[in-house]
């Protein structure tokens, strides 16, 4: 599961375009309900990270960086900044962090 919240406000994963059944790569995708589908044989663990998951559905994602918000960009007049859990756990390795199924991530940008 991919939770992202702007400001307090939760965001969907971009969507699938019309006619298609998944955005990303064969491997890894999205089928329009904010979870990460890995579907194939896996040859190197860094195939399966987050930054490129993100890569492939569009959605522009660093330390500094979730969709249109960058690190000192203002939320509700406070300057604020990417953060990241996994599993309710707070996680630096941002693009580089490499799931296993069940794992719940949320990416906010809050003070």
């Amino acid at each position: 599961d991919v939770v992202i919240e702007l400001c307090g406000k939760k965001l969907d994963l971009p969507r699938v375009g019309a006619g298609q059944h998944h955005r990303g790569l064969p491997l890894l995708h999205t089928h329009d309900d904010n979870k990460i589908h890995v579907e194939g044989q896996i040859f190197k663990r860094e195939d399966i990270a987050l930054g490129k998951f993100m890569d492939a559905v569009d959605a522009p994602f660093s330390a500094e960086q979730i969709m249109d918000r960058k690190n000192g960009d203002l939320c509700n007049g406070k300057s604020s900044k990417v953060k990241m859990f996994v599993n309710n756990e707070s996680n630096e390795e941002f693009r580089d962090f490499v799931f296993v199924d069940g794992d719940s991530i949320r990416i906010v940008f809050e003070p």
